[in-house]
């Protein structure tokens, strides 16, 4: 039995068609799993400044970050030097800087590792101006004796986890005859953020005010002397006890003084004008004794009679305040009593 040649033609076509069809999946991606690395070692910096002084508002983009992830991929089949392999790692919000990628595609199956070096294009995930901004204000509500300018002048790096989103694209490209497979991954990675020093924030930075000149208040009257003359007597009565003193003063001003004697007898108000730093004598004082009246007598601890009398008087400095008072004492002990009573008199 003979075929005619049309029905031997689509015999043909019949049986290519079904070679190509049961070789239309020659390749599939077998696994295929990315990680961020752990901790920062290996994470990438981005670099924010300040144009203002005020805030960090800009971020480098000539600066290149490192990006990296951990990588576990695999085909069905490799090719003939790993041929089937093509991979590509993409980072949201960055452009790849030239090739800088790794692995090459031949390496693939034997990597545990892609990496790339990559450029800030625009914003994702986070906004590490802000992320600088945040931390200011964090530092500066713990450390409320400084400005933000010292901090902004400073600078500082901030530790952000999974802050940029990774990707990772594998294609299985066909030995054979059949189709490509494909499989794509994503992952968070962490990020340094580098918050620039600003120079211009170190101009902005508040000048420490002036302390205070510490005004020492020198007071008016530096010294005050007063003294009985004689302070101890024995001798015949009446017999008189001056009193006499001086006040040292620091500078020009009014002195207020009065005396006050032991049995309460309280003489004028009296008044010292200085005209600048001097010593002038106070008004003298002038006390007549004899023998007092026995009910009166104060008697001098070892005395041998009751003609004896102790007392004092003092001199007291009612302006300016405080206040200062400075005693004179006397003691009198009369050997030839007379009938005459005790008498003040002033000078």
């Amino acid at each position: 039995m003979q075929y005619s040649r049309p029905s031997t033609l689509l015999l043909i076509v019949a049986i290519l068609f079904t070679l190509i069809i049961s070789n239309a999946n020659a390749n599939s991606v077998k696994k295929l799993s990315i990680s961020a690395p752990n901790g920062f070692s290996k994470a990438p910096t981005i670099t924010v400044y300040s144009s203002t002084g005020e805030k960090w508002d800009k971020i480098d983009k000539t600066k290149i970050s490192q990006f990296s992830i951990n990588l576990n991929a695999e085909c069905k089949y490799e090719g003939k030097g790993n041929k089937a392999y093509k991979g590509r790692m993409s980072v949201s919000g960055f452009s790849l800087v030239g090739d800088s990628a790794e692995p090459a595609n031949f390496l693939i199956p034997h990597s545990k590792e892609a990496s790339g070096q990559y450029s800030y294009t625009n914003g994702q995930n986070i906004s590490p101006s802000t992320v600088c901004n945040n931390e200011l204000n964090k530092r500066l509500s713990s450390e409320p004796t400084l400005s933000k300018y010292h901090l902004l002048a400073k600078g500082f790096k901030v530790n952000y986890p999974a802050a940029f989103t990774v990707g990772y694209h594998l294609t299985c490209k066909p030995t054979g005859l059949g189709f490509t497979d494909t499989s794509s991954k994503s992952t968070q990675v962490n990020a340094k953020i580098a918050c620039l020093a600003s120079a211009l924030a170190e101009t902005k930075i508040p000048k420490p005010k002036p302390k205070m000149a510490t005004m020492l208040l020198i007071p008016l009257i530096k010294s005050v002397s007063f003294k009985a003359n004689p302070s101890s007597y024995k001798g015949s009565c009446p017999t008189g006890v001056k009193f006499n003193g001086s006040i040292v003063s620091n500078s020009a001003g009014t002195v207020k003084y009065r005396y006050v004697s032991h049995d309460a007898k309280i003489s004028p108000t009296f008044t010292l004008k200085f005209t600048k730093a001097s010593t002038l004598a106070v008004r003298s004082w002038h006390r007549t004794i004899s023998k007092p009246e026995a009910s009166k007598t104060l008697a001098v601890n070892g005395s041998s009679t009751n003609n004896a009398i102790q007392g004092w008087y003092r001199l007291e400095v009612l302006s300016p305040q405080p206040k200062t008072v400075v005693t004179a004492k006397y003691k009198v002990e009369c050997v030839t009593p007379t009938p005459a009573r005790a008498q003040i008199k002033n000078g």
